[in-house]
């Protein structure tokens, strides 16, 4: 087994072996998630490094995107887990988690020229009022934290901040991270904590077009130019970690406001997060019960006909990467690594 993950290791960047794998899924379908869109490519040192992409690599990966597939809507693919249509060979469909602006600035005009259709999954609470999703909040008043020491979630002693800028990047991220596996109501005494920890901290107006989200009309202008919208939530909680009515009102009522906004049928919800411990099956029960007709998750797979509707795997769209790792990602050879990886 170890050769053969040498032999993968080694065969990610050439284009004839991710070709020749991709042919192996014409029956599969891929579904890409993206977040973010900025004007120029970040540094690596930025917080949203991993989850955007530059304006230009979009770009060419929209156009060459369609060379290997064949674009699909997010209606295309109900329809086939319903058994009311068919999909073509080598299905490609588009995903935007979150509803951040630059979807609808940047996004949306590169994909009307290379006529590719998307679903943009958006949280509707971040569309009513001017304020940043709270993990984006949370992670730079961290990255502001000035204090010697500080509470982390889930340890009931504080510990030194750091003083090198890696290192408080790390503990960031470590914290964000576990912000998103403690219960939610633990979830927002933490983020208040940190709130008034940081009393002084202000956004930045370059770091604001970065991820400042939608507003409706934003939202409606997509939907106008044939953009499917979809439900992210109301406030982009991990739905596991939500009480019954809690998740109950999540899923309805961004459904219904989008449906309000849109005039028209919100049929998928992409779970925040997306990854294996944010969804259960009571999740998965009450999103059908809402009357969501398709669920999209995050688990770096491509998704084989006959799975599960309200499961559906993504592939993320790694941020800033090189064209070799994309073709790796949508090729299915990620995929196969990942598997043997998990052997």
């Amino acid at each position: 087994m170890s050769i053969l993950r040498e032999i993968l290791v080694r065969g990610l960047r050439s284009e004839a072996l991710n070709r020749m794998v991709h042919l192996t899924h014409a029956n599969t379908l891929t579904v890409l998630c993206y977040h973010g869109v900025v004007e120029q490519r970040l540094g690596p040192e930025h917080h949203r490094f991993l989850t955007t992409v530059s304006a230009s690599d979009f770009a060419e990966q929209i156009e060459w995107l369609p060379r290997w597939f064949t674009p699909v809507t997010a209606a295309a693919v109900r329809d086939w887990h319903l058994g009311l249509g068919t999909l073509p060979r080598h299905p490609l469909l588009i995903t935007f988690d979150d509803g951040y602006r630059n979807n609808f600035t940047l996004a949306a005009p590169i994909l009307r020229k290379y006529g590719v259709p998307a679903v943009f999954f958006v949280s509707t609470g971040y569309m009513e009022a001017d304020r940043l999703y709270w993990y984006d909040e949370l992670r730079l008043r961290l990255l502001a934290w000035r204090g010697r020491d500080i509470l982390v979630p889930g340890r009931s002693e504080s510990q030194s901040w750091p003083a090198e800028p890696r290192a408080q990047r790390a503990l960031a991220q470590r914290i964000s991270t576990a912000c998103k596996t403690i219960p939610n109501n633990e979830r927002l005494e933490y983020t208040d904590y940190v709130r008034r920890e940081t009393p002084e901290w202000r956004l930045e107006n370059a770091e604001r077009e970065t991820i400042r989200p939608m507003n409706w009309d934003e939202v409606r202008s997509l939907s106008n130019q044939g953009f499917e919208i979809g439900s992210h939530t109301v406030d982009h909680p991990i739905l596991s970690r939500l009480d019954p009515a809690a998740l109950r009102r999540e899923l309805r009522d961004s459904k219904s406001r989008i449906e309000e906004i849109t005039g028209k049928p919100c049929f998928a919800i992409a779970y925040p997060n997306g990854k294996p411990g944010d969804i259960s099956p009571a999740v998965v029960a009450e999103t059908e019960a809402a009357g969501y007709e398709l669920g999209f998750i995050v688990d770096e797979r491509l998704h084989r006909l006959g799975g599960n509707r309200f499961l559906i795997s993504r592939i993320s769209a790694a941020g800033h990467a090189p064209p070799g790792v994309m073709r790796m990602r949508v090729s299915g050879l990620h995929s196969l690594l990942n598997f043997y990886r998990r052997k």
